[in-house]
């Protein structure tokens, strides 16, 4: 039997003799491929030769007797890149129906005498005029998709490629592939190896080992938080990378210095390498920061024994002694820490703190890290709140990788005192644009809770700042009559200290299912979601309800009941539209997530009113999908309508479960938690006080009782490498030393 097809992934490798398990992507489906393919990679187009047999444990495979490497087109690319819907009115079905008819000279037919597609069954007329107008621009790179669709690279990423690189695509990809790690948001160091291989690049080159680098520290930076990292681990660790010797990797240390590819330093007798982006980026942070601390130019004119007097003769609310603390130190210090959990009254205190500063003539300004959290600050103080990037007028450069802001160290915001609340959210970029973007003359103050998760960027900001010792920190501990009818609240602040929660208490809001294993915790979860919750307690499912997992993957990972939830929520029927883009499928009425910030996507509000930005978080229902034009339209916050096309909904994923990650920032009526087995580095008590203190109304966990305990009694916090605390104490007693001096 012959077949041909494109590696997919390789499950399984031995090198010594080069057999390998494999999947393929055919014409037919994915099957999965055994035999001895020495020297072939993701990506490779094949035709192989073999029979099919059926294995107890992995059933039906193709045992390949033989097999070619296709260096051309071959008929699977070309059906891959027609079903990708590069151009309109062509899916899975009409390509398949396309490339069977016409074969190998497709491509061919595309350029020479596209009017042959009217011979395909399905294409008329009308349908014809739409492909061949959209051909003409397709056409220009064609040649060039189909060559980063033989390297294995998807069509979004080789979109964002010839878009980056244009007609020297090909040029620049074959000469150093490695450099589309720094120029392709989202293509990584393996990719990029996969390529260069197939480029016959040595495995000793410079250049590779040198890519390898910059990616590790980068990967380091953007999925565990770290600004650095100790020098013999990245060593060993960047040798493995590469399987070259240590040795080999520590030569090129002396150049990559020099070239500004790596900065090596020390701390506490300590070796340790930065990118230099985060190097310089705590730099700045711990300088500005500094400067504001030792300004003692700083003033309010507030008259603050008036106002503190004022609020300890409240009738209407008696302030704590922690509160009226925090309010009086907004007054007084330059800047400013207020942490606690939830139920502590910090709402209360920002309330209190920009009523008084506006009664004082002075000028405010709130800010989040995200929409929800900022929309949340505005309601609760009745006062405008922005996210910081609307705030500081971002936009972005170098192809969505850089970013520059309107406000920065020439255009300061005007404002005598900024808050930031959800601040534990804040990466170290980010803060160093925000401090970029205010005067020295500004106050401000952090407010955030210290105990959830940190930020998914770079650095540990608001633990360090505490860290520091220099930044007057008031920890709210107690929790306010309001809080104390809640569970959630209770639980929450038991969690925390290392307690069990109180468990389905009569006429309470924090209730326990078991689930005596993951099949049978997500078929009772998608029973509460689908029915229980909505037809008992009246909430809406899509609107109050959401799911949030700790992990992505199985039975209770964010994939499966994504999927799970969408049949039963949203299924299949004759009347409602939809739409597939690689291995997600959109229905109409799907709640979605856009899943990165795209400040210049145009919106249409409900009034009409026209703006810019759809951002990280928000979240929408698909109210219309148009297959003709490929198009999608997504409500967000029952408020803009955004349109998208098909190449676009890489911008999305199904929300009906969400990461608990994710979840930082928002605020939901209703959360359900499924708890089952899962990395014990993930599997952490911050981790589950998290996702309980994003509810409002109502919590309900559902799995096992032992993984609660387990969560409550893993204390384990990843290391952030910082030098942020340490460089601003250094900084401070700079500037402070300077200020004596005078």
């Amino acid at each position: 039997m012959e077949i041909e097809g494109i590696i997919e992934n390789i499950i399984f490798s031995n090198d010594e003799n080069g057999y390998k398990v494999m999947k393929l992507e055919t014409t037919d489906g994915d099957i999965t491929a055994v035999g001895i393919l020495p020297n072939v990679v993701v990506g490779d187009s094949l035709k192989i030769e073999g029979d099919f047999i059926f294995h107890d444990k992995y059933g039906e495979q193709i045992k390949i007797e033989s097999f070619e490497i296709i260096t051309g087109t071959s008929i699977i690319s070309i059906e891959k890149y027609l079903s990708s819907r590069v151009l309109p009115h062509i899916g899975k079905k009409m390509a398949k129906r396309i490339v069977s008819k016409f074969g190998t000279d497709t491509l061919d037919i595309l350029k020479h005498n596209p009017a042959r597609l009217m011979e395909v069954e399905g294409i008329g007329k009308k349908k014809y005029e739409d492909i061949y107008e959209a051909l003409e621009e397709e056409l220009k790179t064609q040649d060039i998709l189909i060559f980063l669709q033989g390297l294995g690279i998807s069509i979004g990423q080789s979109q964002k490629i010839i878009k980056e690189y244009g007609e020297e695509t090909i040029a620049k990809v074959e000469s150093n592939p490695y450099q589309l790690i720094n120029d392709i948001w989202g293509i990584g160091f393996k990719t990029a190896d996969e390529i260069a291989f197939k480029n016959n690049i040595d495995k000793n080159s410079p250049f590779r080992i040198k890519a390898a680098f910059n990616y590790f520290l980068q990967n380091e930076a953007n999925q565990n938080g770290n600004c650095y990292m100790p020098y013999e681990e990245s060593l060993n660790k960047v040798s493995n990378l590469l399987n070259l010797e240590a040795s080999m990797v520590e030569d090129l240390v002396t150049e990559m210095v020099i070239e500004n590819i790596i900065i090596v330093d020390e701390i506490n007798n300590e070796k340790i390498i930065y990118e230099p982006y985060y190097y310089n980026s705590e730099l700045k942070v711990a300088g500005m920061f500094s400067k504001i601390l030792v300004n003692d130019k700083i003033e309010t004119n507030i008259d603050c024994e008036k106002e503190i007097e004022k609020l300890k003769n409240n009738e209407k609310f008696v302030f704590a002694e922690e509160q009226i603390k925090a309010i009086e130190s907004a007054i007084n210090e330059n800047i400013l820490v207020i942490t606690g959990g939830p139920g502590t009254g910090k709402t209360t205190i920002v309330k209190n703190i920009v009523d008084i500063y506006l009664l004082n003539g002075l000028k405010v300004i709130l800010t989040a890290p995200t929409g929800r959290a900022a929309k949340r600050l505005e309601q609760s103080c009745n006062y405008p709140a922005k996210t910081i990037h609307r705030l500081l007028g971002y936009m972005p450069v170098d192809s969505g990788r850089g970013m520059i802001f309107d406000h920065n160290e020439d255009n300061p915001l005007d404002t005598d005192i900024l808050i930031i609340d959800e601040s534990s959210m804040i990466d170290l970029i980010l803060l160093e644009n925000l401090l970029k973007g205010i005067g020295e003359g500004t106050k401000i103050i952090f407010v955030g809770d210290i105990d959830q998760l940190p930020s998914v960027g770079a650095g540990n900001i608001l633990k360090d700042i505490i860290k520091s010792k220099l930044v007057t920190t008031i920890k709210l501990n107690k929790i306010f009559r309001q809080g104390e009818n809640s569970n959630i609240v209770v639980n929450a602040h038991k969690i925390n200290k290392g307690e069990f929660p109180i468990l389905n208490e009569k006429d309470k809001d924090f209730f326990f299912i078991n689930g005596n294993n993951n099949i049978l915790t997500q078929k009772t979860l998608i029973n509460l979601v689908a029915k229980r919750l909505p037809e008992y307690y009246g909430f809406k499912n899509l609107e109050d309800i959401q799911v949030l997992t700790p992990m992505k993957k199985g039975e209770i990972g964010t994939v499966e009941l994504n999927t799970k939830l969408q049949e039963v929520l949203n299924p299949k029927t004759p009347l409602v539209e939809e739409i597939k883009y690689g291995d997600k499928l959109f229905r109409e009425n799907d709640k979605v997530m856009q899943i990165k910030n795209n400040y210049n996507k145009e919106f249409k509000s409900q009034n009409g009113q026209d703006g810019l930005g759809v951002f990280n978080g928000d979240f929408g229902i698909i109210k219309k999908i148009d297959n003709y034009d490929n198009k999608v339209e997504v409500l967000f916050d029952n408020e803009r309508i955004v349109g998208y096309t098909v190449k676009e909904l890489e911008e999305l994923s199904l929300s009906y479960a969400i990461t608990i990650h994710k979840s930082q920032g928002s605020e939901f009526p209703v959360v359900v938690i499924p708890l089952g087995a899962g990395p014990y580095m993930l599997m952490t008590r911050n981790l589950i006080y998290t996702a309980i203190t994003r509810a409002k109304n109502l919590v309900v966990l559902v799995g096992e009782v032992k993984y609660l305990k387990n969560m409550i009694n893993n204390t384990h916090i990843a290391k952030r490498n910082s030098t942020l605390a340490s460089r601003i104490r250094e900084y401070y007693n700079l500037y402070k030393g300077v200020i004596d001096g005078d």
